[in-house]
């Protein structure tokens, strides 16, 4: 599919504004580039973000140190305080963190519930899948998990639409509905939606 993207996103909607969050996340210097829509920036250069609502989430884009931030923090060369976002502007609320890079059937996620704790993540692409993977399945992963076995090289596979798929391969599926169920949004929507853009820097 050429699916590429790089997000968070977090139950409800904050009394802050989308600058207060871009600097909440370790951003001194933000500025606004007015608005547009999310298939212009979806998987973002460095120091662009885009903030916006999905569903009935609120909705951050940035480069793939944001969600690596969150699913291993050690894999993220500039980090972003997603946990400072949570308590200070979304207490009490959860929030998944997404990535695709459909070229090299990358794909991640993680889970943060209403404590602030992750309780899933899961990360690979076509070399090691997974090549993170902690805690138990989530919704979004049963469908497909339930139509899965594990093969003689001992090698979960999925059953699709009678076609097999291996872990990397059915990545991308997963972080899709996993959006979906989260957002209460067809994943689809998503490049259309409106987000303001910001340039951030350190």
């Amino acid at each position: 599919m050429g699916i590429r993207l790089s997000l968070i996103l977090i139950e409800g909607q904050s009394t802050a504004s989308p600058e207060q969050i871009a600097k909440t996340l370790g951003f001194s210097e933000v500025y606004t580039e007015g608005k547009t829509t999310l298939d212009t920036i979806i998987y973002p250069d460095e120091n662009v973000m885009g903030i916006g609502y999905f569903g009935r989430c609120t909705l951050v884009v940035a480069d793939h140190d944001l969600p690596f931030s969150v699913i291993e923090s050690d894999m993220a060369n500039n980090y972003y305080h997603w946990q400072d976002l949570l308590s200070e502007h979304f207490a009490g609320k959860e929030m998944i963190a997404a990535f695709l890079q459909s070229t090299v059937n990358g794909y991640g996620f993680a889970y943060v519930d209403k404590e602030g704790r992750k309780v899933r993540t899961k990360l690979g692409d076509y070399e090691q899948s997974p090549m993170i993977e902690t805690g138990e399945p989530i919704a979004a992963e049963e469908e497909y998990l339930k139509n899965s076995f594990i093969n003689d090289g001992n090698e979960r596979i999925y059953k699709l639409d009678s076609e097999e798929y291996t872990e990397d391969q059915i990545g991308e599926s997963i972080v899709l509905t996993l959006i979906e169920q989260f957002s209460g949004e067809d994943s689809g929507l998503l490049w259309q939606t409106e987000v303001e853009r910001f340039s951030v820097y350190k």
